[in-house]
């Protein structure tokens, strides 16, 4: 039926008479074989059949006549367009046949198309479902993460405070409201099963309200929430509610035991809602202003804002920046020089990464240039053999736009069979990136999704255009430009008259240094990855098993609590067998390490901005014999370091080469100031820790890709945590030992869960896999990037040496030997191949240093990436050279005289 409506008002466009005659010649057909089966007595099935041949016969044929081609009675305007389809259809056609008649120059084309097109969607799909679609909340763009920044101490971002929150939510006058927020893990004991650790977040009650997403059953998070003393509740995710609540409506009431506090389930909210990572739960934020000093106090990261209605990035982060200015005026010790960072939620969480995934959307751009470079060269030389044939149509009549449009349709048909297969390339690019993503789908925030949705098949639908058209002009233009007199008076180069040329030879040229760049990258991210495999750490790193144990502060209060657990836990997991050792941390060699600024004895500060930053951890006195990391100077820390003795600290030599590189360490006090650490909840700044030892570098810096990083280590007794790792070296292989640690804890604690087990080998593959898998996307980029670049320069030199028979024919009739013939052609590939070398290498340059935030040990400008990367362009583009030459010397001088 829709068909139908459709087909009456395609009919409904021609004038009326027009459709009366297409009635009548349907009505007429069927009388026809009316008249003839019923007359001939035929059964009914044998009518059936006859009609229904009329109509498949009839059908097309009144459409031909009537619609395709023009009839004399329409008017003009309706002749024209049905003109302009008559045409299209001819060229459509035409176009087939050609490329069906020339099979190799079709696949090559489409080959090449196919897998330009297919890894720039699967490219973008990354982009649009990681950056481009925002979260899946509604007007997503005005949603804006905001944090602190201290410019002194370089871009990073800072963990802000509530008074800072209170501050900017008071004063500001260009967002509807601002929103705090703590992601952090918390024990959660639900009604059934075993105890876990959930990825959780405390929020103020306004980012329900911010998010614009009402909950699937109960209720958001009230003010009243917030107060201090108010009922303990929580809002659960849709996935913890179907999982570990059995998806049971009646579910609002339920009391679970959350880091060892009974806390009532108040709502559950929709399924596609883990706001402002991946968490599934939420608890209100409670912020005591009075009794918490100024700079202390629970770090809130991020800060969420939506932008007033007409207000724009801009206009926003101008209203903060005058907040944080008068505050740092108001509040110098803690806030003088404080500035504010501020963009659209999703770019500020993933920081670096968006600004990587756009330049590798660029570089795969490339591919397609080279892609399309390609299949221009190709039609260029169809165009130049099709040169009289285009000079007779013309001489017949033809305009200049008819050869054009019918030129372009070929490109047109190539880019379209191009971007269908290009879509099943990119779909296994895409499946198997997923793949990656889902080693560890807890980890990723929620908003990711990647797949081919109608953006992605409309940003397809416009490289193809741009594919199509860049491919297809210039040969067009070129080829319809000729001189038709000339042509068709040039007897002596047959069917070639129009010759490639320049315009060849620079896409060539294109196509080498596109190829130059990406294969550059390439080397670089697979050089910083191998350097990262090969590093020699200087701590055990086979069979130790980690995992992660958070105390809840209603069974664990004070740290002699804390303590006496850690020391049991110890002592248990020592005793099991096949364990060499067992030690408790805050933190774990290269991925560990919370951030805070301290200060050295004897310096002066003007203001906290103005102190330094280290990796500060507190560690067990068997910290560093379970790792087997020796101390480079000084010693270990002892039972006897505890709350009762002497503040001292341990330092790593990264520590000792920046702040003391003319003296020895030991001895000196350092001060802690704040720090960001998980299970840290305040930091005493009246203590001095006196430097005892020198440890070795053990901390990856994951924003820098900087090893080593400055550290301070703590004894656990004089800095204790209600959250800490877990570190076993054992004799065999380390995950195998996962249900003895839970069995172990449990043991101590039944409500206690463990998480985040893996060996120390895993951890450190981990830290590796970000840039190891761009540097696989860089190398099949620059990969199919130098196989098309090949082929392109092979193509050229191949189609100039056919062109140019009749010249090396008589050179060698004159006396050349195939030497000098050889170096004709080599001459010409090697010119093209040199010019591309020199700009691409200039590319490569810029696109490193856009590169350098996964670069590992590896510099931008790196030699003998750089002259590895020239070497393989250099013989791989001289062998696509030498097969046309060394075809060339095989040519029979009589033969080519004669064919000419």
């Amino acid at each position: 039926m829709r068909a139908q409506r459709w087909f009456r008002a395609l009919l409904r466009l021609y004038p009326r008479s027009f459709r009366e005659q297409y009635e009548r010649d349907l009505v007429m057909a069927f009388r026809e074989g009316w008249s003839r089966e019923r007359g001939r007595g035929s059964p009914r099935w044998r009518f059936a059949a006859h009609i229904t041949r009329d109509f498949v016969v009839t059908v097309p044929r009144v459409w031909w006549t009537y619609v395709i081609r023009p009839p004399r009675r329409v008017g003009p305007v309706v002749r024209k367009e049905r003109q302009l389809m008559h045409n299209l259809a001819k060229d459509l056609h035409y176009a087939v046949r050609g490329l069906v008649r020339k099979p190799g120059l079709a696949i090559t084309a489409i080959t090449a198309l196919s897998l330009g097109i297919g890894l720039t969607t699967a490219m973008f799909s990354i982009v649009n479902g990681v950056v481009l679609r925002g979260l899946p909340v509604e007007e997503p763009q005005d949603l804006m993460a905001i944090s602190r920044n201290n410019p002194s101490q370089g871009p990073n971002r800072l963990i802000g405070r509530i008074h800072d929150f209170r501050d900017l939510r008071e004063r500001q006058t260009t967002f509807e409201d601002l929103a705090a927020i703590s992601v952090d893990a918390v024990n959660l004991s639900p009604v059934t099963g075993e105890p876990e650790i959930i990825n959780s977040a405390t929020v103020s009650a306004s980012m329900f309200d911010l998010l614009r997403t009402p909950p699937l059953l109960g209720r958001g998070l009230a003010d009243f929430d917030e107060e201090l003393g108010a009922p303990p509740v929580a809002v659960v995710g849709h996935r913890f509610w179907r999982e570990r609540l059995d998806g049971d409506p009646a579910v609002l009431g339920t009391v679970l035991r959350i880091d060892g506090t009974p806390t009532t389930v108040v709502g559950v909210m929709p399924e596609d809602f883990a706001f402002p990572l991946n968490q599934q739960l939420w608890r209100p934020l409670k912020m005591d202003y009075l009794g918490t000093p100024r700079g202390e106090g629970p770090g809130v990261f991020p800060m969420l804002g939506r932008l007033a209605d007409g207000v724009s990035t801009a206009q926003g982060l101008a209203d903060l920046q005058r907040i944080m200015t008068q505050l740092g005026q108001e509040y110098p010790e803690t806030n003088e020089g404080m500035t504010v960072v501020m963009g659209p939620y999703v770019r500020q969480m993933i920081g670096p990464m968006a600004t990587l995934l756009f330049t590798m959307l660029g570089a795969v751009g490339l591919v397609l240039l080279v892609a399309c470079a390609n299949v221009a060269n190709l039609l260029l030389a169809r165009a130049s053999l099709r040169s009289k044939e285009v000079a007779v149509r013309t001489a017949m009549g033809a305009s200049r736009r008819r050869v054009i449009a019918q030129m372009l349709t070929e490109a047109t048909v190539i880019a379209v069979v191009g971007a269908v297969i290009g879509i099943g390339v990119a779909q296994v690019g895409i499946g198997l990136f997923n793949g990656f993503l889902q080693t560890n789908p807890q980890a990723l925030p929620f908003w990711f999704d990647i797949g081919i949705d109608p953006s992605v098949l409309l940003f397809v639908v416009a490289i193809t255009i741009g594919a199509s058209l860049f491919s297809g002009v210039l040969p067009a233009i070129r080829a319809s430009g000729a001189d038709v007199t000339a042509v068709l008076k040039d007897d002596s180069r047959g069917s070639s008259s129009l010759r490639i040329g320049r315009l060849s030879r620079i896409l060539v040229v294109m196509e080498v240094a596109f190829s130059c760049a990406l294969l550059v990258a390439a080397g670089l991210l697979v050089k910083s990855v191998t350097n990262f495999s090969n590093i020699d750490f200087d701590f055990a790193t086979e069979n130790v098993f980690t995992t992660s144990v958070s105390l809840p502060v209603a069974d664990y209060p004070d740290d002699e609590s804390r303590l006496r657990f850690y020391r049991a836990l110890t002592e248990r997991l020592e005793a099991e067998p096949g364990v060499l050792a067992a030690s408790v941390a805050t933190e774990l060699p290269i991925v560990g390490g919370g951030n805070g600024r301290f200060a050295m004895e004897g310096e002066t500060y003007l203001g906290d901005r103005d102190y330094p930053n280290a990796r500060i951890g507190s560690i067990a006195p068997e910290y560093f014999s379970t790792i087997v990391a020796s101390m480079s100077e000084g010693r270990a820390f002892a039972a006897a370091d505890d709350a009762d003795a002497m503040p001292v600290a341990i330092v790593n030599r990264a520590f000792v080469e920046r702040h003391y590189p003319e003296e020895s360490a030991l001895g000196n006090r350092i001060q802690l100031r704040a720090t960001s650490q998980r299970g840290i909840d305040r930091t005493r700044a009246d203590t001095w820790y006196t430097i005892v030892g020198v440890a070795p570098d053990l901390y990856l810096d994951m924003d820098a890709l900087v090893l080593p990083e400055t550290a301070i280590y703590i004894p656990l007794a004089q800095r204790t945590a209600s959250a800490a790792s877990i570190i076993v070296r054992t004799q065999g292989p380390a995950l195998e030992f996962t249900d003895d640690a839970r069995r172990v804890v449990s043991s101590l604690d039944p409500h206690l869960p463990i998480s985040q087990s893996f060996s120390m080998g895993q951890m450190i593959d981990q830290t590796q896999t970000f840039f190891g898998v761009f540097g696989i996307i860089f190398t099949v980029f620059g990969g199919v990037a130098l196989f098309l670049a090949t082929v392109g320069l092979y193509g050229v030199l191949s189609f100039s040496v056919n062109q140019r028979t009749h010249e090396v024919g008589l050179r060698v009739a004159l006396g050349a030997t195939p030497g000098n013939v050889v170096r004709l052609v080599m001459r010409q590939g090697f010119t093209q191949l040199a010019i591309g070398l020199v700009v691409g290498v200039g590319m490569a340059f810029g696109l490193a240093r856009m590169l350098s935030l996964v670069l590992y040990d590896v510099g931008a400008a790196d030699p003998m990436v750089f002259g590895g990367i020239v070497v393989v362009l250099t013989v791989t583009g001289l062998i696509a050279a030498f097969i046309p030459a060394r075809r060339a010397t095989r040519v029979d001088p009589t033969v080519a005289m004669r064919a000419e």
